[in-house]
């Protein structure tokens, strides 16, 4: 168990390995159950508001605990360990619109959690494998980032047009 939460890495990641391969699956089943229920979620608000309510839970749990493993092994840094990348951003942006279900919210989780999630799974920077915490927590991580945007865009009225585009990339620029 110890080595599943340690700050050394004895098992080196492998991009396109078995393990990422099976991560990438997961996530592709996970987008087409969402994609092929969404009519259903929309119609039975106690499914969605499960779904809804387990990706806002996995949202906060990963990125505190992500947080919690850097101050315990003591390598916590702003400039390290602040949420101020993109996933990052979208996480949060992710988690307020699914506890607000504001428009906005969802137009911009939207545009930054989808694509930039997905990017992420595709092409991970991570140093340890299956073995480790760090594993774990970027795949579900950035998974529910997309499934959130996803949910999101699917179950709401929500019209995307090139407005909402500029205005949302101009943002992020900001």
């Amino acid at each position: 168990m110890n080595q599943w939460f340690s700050s050394y890495m004895d098992q080196p990641f492998s991009m396109f390995g078995v393990s990422h391969i099976a991560m990438l699956m997961m996530y592709s089943a996970g987008l087409a159950l969402l994609i092929s229920a969404y009519k259903q979620l929309r119609k039975q608000q106690t499914s969605y508001q499960i779904v809804r309510w387990m990706l806002f839970v996995l949202l906060i749990v990963s990125e505190f605990s992500y947080q919690t493993w850097a101050a315990v092994h003591d390598l916590w840094s702003m400039k390290e360990y602040l949420p101020l990348h993109l996933c990052g951003i979208a996480s949060l942006v992710a988690a307020a619109a699914l506890v607000t279900q504001h428009h906005y919210l969802i137009k911009v989780t939207y545009f930054i959690a989808v694509i930039p999630a997905l990017m992420a799974l595709v092409t991970p920077d991570l140093p340890h494998d299956y073995l480790h915490y760090r594993f774990w927590k970027f795949f579900f991580h950035h998974m529910a980032i997309s499934w959130a945007g996803v949910l999101l865009i699917l179950v709401h009225p929500v019209t995307i047009t090139w407005k909402t585009t500029v205005k949302v990339f101009g943002l992020l620029v900001l």
